[in-house]
């Protein structure tokens, strides 16, 4: 697979959790899909063994794939190293490389903490789209596309098709203003310190 063929090629940094709200992304992907037919999409979540709490929704996002023919778009990381042979604790620079490949970033969560893949969306100056929440609005303001959840996929799709024509200086203004307002030492402090401290219990990807 030449992901560097592919368009648009849409990010979906997220673990296969509800809140992550993936079924909503993958409705738009869906709808997507008539108008670009080199379209992919990647999901970098791991997956969940059956005993886990988080196997059902799991399956969930699976099956949706599986029944609207989704297959050839849709890519799960962890599947695709797992059949490679590629050892796991490699996600996090494959992510990080996939950045720089993509065109788009949904991220669209019911819930966070904080927003993490936004600003490393941000500082890759690749276009985000992403759900209405004050927590994200905080990092990332107006220079990015917003879907609330009370319009409808069909309309959240003909926003994201125009979005993708416009989105060049939108973006390179958010990377501009991102660098202004973090910088990794106080995104360290505030944010990830905590995190590893085990003193927040803040989102993550």
């Amino acid at each position: 697979m030449q992901l560097i063929r592919k368009y648009p090629l849409i990010l979906l940094p997220a673990r296969l959790l509800p809140r992550k709200n993936l079924l909503r992304s993958l409705q738009i992907i869906k709808l997507l899909k008539p108008h670009f037919p080199e379209l992919s999409a990647i999901i970098t979540g791991p997956f969940y063994s059956e005993q886990s709490d988080n196997y059902a929704y799991q399956q969930i996002v699976w099956d949706f794939v599986q029944s609207h023919d989704l297959q050839a778009q849709v890519i799960f990381l962890s599947k695709i190293m797992s059949e490679l042979n590629i050892p796991s604790d490699l996600n996090q620079a494959i992510v990080r490389d996939l950045y720089f490949l993509s065109h788009l970033v949904f991220y669209l969560s019911n819930d966070e903490g904080f927003g993490l893949p936004l600003l490393e969306a941000g500082m890759a100056r690749i276009p985000l789209v992403i759900s209405d929440l004050p927590v994200f609005r905080e990092i990332v303001d107006t220079d990015c596309l917003i879907l609330p959840d009370y319009e409808s996929v069909e309309y959240d799709a003909n926003r994201v098709l125009s979005y993708l024509q416009t989105s060049t200086s939108a973006n390179i203004t958010l990377a501009r203003r991102l660098l202004n307002k973090y910088n990794w030492e106080e995104i360290w402090q505030q944010y990830l310190q905590p995190l590893l401290e085990g003193k927040s219990g803040g989102g993550g990807n």
